[in-house]
């Protein structure tokens, strides 16, 4: 079974090379992302066994079960890592200095140290 750790561990060791370059940086902000959702994902489906149908859906349902438990902080820091990878691997006029991302996951650590454990 894959663990999500190698995601979240591949986003940081892509941004803290010598100046990381700002493909790096788009690549780590969604690494981040799918370790922080799966990492969830697979908490919440430990507490509602198949909640999850492994598509599309899945991430809204994440946010709205996160809600519903008032887990608001975790289901807070899931939308900003989603939208931080939407714009990073669809907007490429975006201005995402590699600082910024690397900013954002920083500060989703302690969030992502708090979904293992949720």
């Amino acid at each position: 079974m894959f663990d999500p750790d190698e995601f979240w561990q591949f986003a940081v060791d892509l941004l803290d090379g010598d100046d990381p370059n700002e493909c790096e940086a788009r690549v780590a902000a969604g690494r981040a992302y799918y370790a922080f959702f799966l990492t969830l994902r697979s908490s919440l489906e430990r507490q509602l066994p198949g909640t999850f149908r492994g598509g599309a859906g899945d991430h809204s349902q994440a946010v709205r079960l996160l809600r519903e438990r008032n887990r608001h902080p975790l289901a807070a820091t899931l939308r900003g890592l989603y939208r931080l990878r939407e714009l990073t691997d669809y907007d490429l006029e975006s201005e995402t200095s590699p600082a910024r991302i690397s900013y954002e996951i920083t500060r989703a650590q302690s969030q992502y140290q708090n979904a293992k454990v949720f």
